[in-house]
């Protein structure tokens, strides 16, 4: 047995020095043309070869220099260049005439795929019949007498680089091992440069070389840029932050079959128009089966309805179809804490159409995900009946239920019930009830989304003006029954929207505020002087009571413009005309007071029968605080109704001395229409 061991060891000693004789006696430059011939009529594309040589330590290795397959024509770029190929082989293999390959590795391979009018990659057509003229490795196993076997134990590939129109892939690495019945799996990492960076891949194929491939690839996405992403894509959202997860992509027969993602998205800002998205997002989504977004950790800024962003805390869900397109997205469900809102769409139909099927929106839930400071809590449902959503161009056309939809507001709550119609771009309300302080007001109107243009018609009609000031300003000294009328246009907003209206109030108050006091008491300190020398009793004059307060007004620029107002007490009637501010209510009119025959006679101006006329130099303050100005014949005019003779004589000599006293009394003599007296 030790003699078998010891001529079976001289043996193979002889056979694989044997092997390395003729190993160095074999010029590798003598397979350079065959080589060279055999890839360029399978790939029907030129290729040239640089040197060939061997290396036997530390394993055989034949190295290939500067090889380079052409493109689809003359001009175009190169599909592949190499700067260095290696073979190793092993050496017991060789003894049974079979070449397996230790490791085939590949350094700084450069690859440049055309692609078409479409997007899709220009890849060599392979020769069928060159293709026919290689024994399969399956049979050559079998058969070994046939000829030589070739396996490649371990292949690498180092710093390889990729270019397919707009995107590149760059430091790409790649190891693995190809198997005798066209199996094979590597481990590859890459950069995309600007947009991601792979990490942690690996594949898995079967079928290699044939029209069954089977593959399996997955991998880590990390540091990705959406913001460069947008770019490469042409999208006209705008799109920034990061992105990172984790991706298993499944092909067969050639085609993507089974693919799986889970992403999280940090830093994100999603904008288009007046919408725009931020924080956090994760992605979860599985061909054939379901989709998910997370918006749990988002918010969202809506412009100037929301002027700080407002949670979001949604969830978008739905089936995704088994054939990898945008047609596989269908039957969304957007869920916004217990509200569910199902959808249906098409991405790949053009224009891109969404269907809200019915449902019934809970609002105080969904405020609670959407709460801002800048806005109200609301509370009540909307029952959607289905909806048609066009996208892009904007259209839409559905029927919306407001029930008992409520409003807090700083002062009260505001309910609103009604009929919401969707038409091409415009919402038209119909039939809207709001109620305020217990006071219904009925609205009707229109919102044009696309101009931002609103129409507004509505009325008051017997409400108690003080309750519903109280609910929507938290006070009011106005008081009475209100009766209006309106119509507005333009964007809602005070200072942007034009219209007109009426306006009554009919047995009100002012509280703190009587027109026949303000006007009384222009003459400060000289009125009550004189009504005590007289003996007057002037309080059942200071009434803040009126009959009726009635105005037309127009619109413009945040002001209510008003040709008259008529303002009528029990003894006085104030005509009046001026503007009055929507948003603070600040007043500033002008006019005058008609005084009755009984004031004037109270007053003791007993000479005339006629009313008197008192003209109103101006109305300051606020609709709740009006403050009268009079000028300067007016207080003249007053001071004349307490003249007479006796004390109060006596008491304008007293303080004005004799001609002071003269000189007053003749200009008020003739404001008055008297006759000037001789003395």
């Amino acid at each position: 047995m030790r003699r078998v061991l010891l001529i079976s060891g001289v043996l193979f000693a002889l056979a694989v020095v044997g092997i390395v004789v003729a190993l160095l006696l074999f010029d590798p430059n003598s397979l350079r043309e065959p080589l060279v011939t055999r890839i360029s009529d399978q790939l029907e594309r030129p290729v040239e070869l640089g040197e060939l040589d061997l290396a036997l330590f530390p394993t055989p290795a034949l190295r290939a220099h500067a090889l380079r397959v052409g493109g689809s024509s003359p001009q175009a770029p190169p599909l592949l260049e190499v700067e260095e190929l290696r073979l190793r082989v092993a050496l017991l293999p060789l003894l049974a005439g079979r070449a397996v390959l230790r490791a085939l590795e590949i350094d700084a391979p450069r690859i440049h795929l055309e692609l078409d009018a479409e997007g899709r990659p220009i890849l060599p057509a392979v020769d069928p019949s060159a293709e026919s003229k290689a024994k399969p490795a399956d049979d050559m196993q079998e058969t070994p007498a046939d000829g030589p076997t070739l396996a490649v134990q371990r292949i690498r590939i180092t710093d390889a680089s990729l270019q397919a129109g707009a995107w590149q892939v760059e430091k790409l690495q790649l190891s693995g091992r190809l198997h005798l019945d066209r199996s094979a799996e590597f481990s590859f990492e890459a950069d995309l440069p600007g947009l991601f960076k792979l990490r942690n891949g690996s594949a898995e194929l079967e079928g290699l070389g044939t029209d069954a491939l089977v593959a399996t690839v997955r991998g880590e996405i990390q540091g990705g840029n959406l913001a460069t992403l947008r770019k490469r894509l042409e999208l006209e959202p705008e799109l920034a932050g990061g992105l990172e997860g984790d991706f298993e992509l499944g092909l067969r027969d050639g085609e993507l079959r089974d693919a799986q993602l889970t992403l999280h998205g940090r830093e994100l800002r999603v904008k288009s128009g007046d919408v725009a998205l931020e924080g956090e997002a994760d992605v979860d989504a599985k061909l054939g089966e379901r989709w998910q977004v997370d918006l749990t950790r988002s918010r969202v800024d809506v412009g100037e309805a929301l002027r700080k962003p407002a949670g979001l805390k949604a969830t978008i869900s739905g089936e995704l179809g088994s054939q990898p397109s945008l047609a596989a997205l269908r039957n969304a469900l957007v869920t916004l804490g217990t509200n569910q809102i199902p959808l249906e769409f098409d991405l790949d139909k053009q224009p891109l159409v969404v269907r809200i099927e019915p449902t019934t929106l809970e609002l105080t839930p969904l405020a609670e995900l959407m709460r801002s400071d800048e806005l109200p809590q609301v509370g009540g449902q909307v029952v959607l009946e289905p909806w048609r959503v066009q996208l892009e161009p904007l259209a839409f056309s559905g029927m919306a239920q407001l029930q008992d939809v409520t409003l807090s507001l700083e002062h009260g709550k505001v309910s609103v019930s009604g009929s919401l119609r969707g038409e091409k771009t415009r919402l038209h309300g119909t039939g809207i009830r709001v109620v305020a302080g217990g006071q219904q007001a009925n609205l009707s109107g229109s919102y044009d989304i696309a101009s931002g243009v609103a129409a507004l018609d509505g009325s008051v009609s017997q409400a108690d003006a003080q309750a519903l000031a109280q609910a929507l300003l938290g006070k009011s000294e106005l008081s009475g029954t209100l009766n209006t009328n309106l119509r507005l246009r333009g964007q809602p907003a005070p200072t942007l929207m034009t219209g007109s209206g009426k306006l009554e109030i009919t047995d009100g108050r002012i509280k703190g505020f009587s027109m026949l006091e303000q006007v009384l008491g222009g003459l400060a300190k000289l009125p009550v002087l004189m009504a005590s020398a007289k003996g007057k009793d002037l309080s059942r004059y200071e009434e803040e009571e009126f009959k009726r307060l009635a105005a037309d007004f127009q619109l413009s620029k945040g002001l209510l413009h008003m040709e008259q107002i008529i303002l009528e007490y029990r003894h006085a009637t104030a005509y009046l005309h001026g503007t009055v501010g929507v948003v603070d209510g600040a007043l500033a009119l002008a006019g005058r007071v008609v005084l009755d025959r009984e004031v004037g006679e109270e007053l003791g101006d007993k000479r005339s029968g006629r009313e008197k006329v008192i003209p109103i130099a101006g109305i300051g303050g606020t609709v709740s605080r009006p403050r009268v100005k009079l000028d300067a014949s007016a207080l003249a005019a007053l001071a004349e109704a307490y003249t007479g003779q006796g004390e109060v004589r006596e008491k304008l000599e007293e303080k004005l001395g004799k001609e002071g006293a003269d000189a007053l009394e003749d200009i008020l003599q003739g404001i008055l229409g008297g006759r000037k007296k001789s003395r």
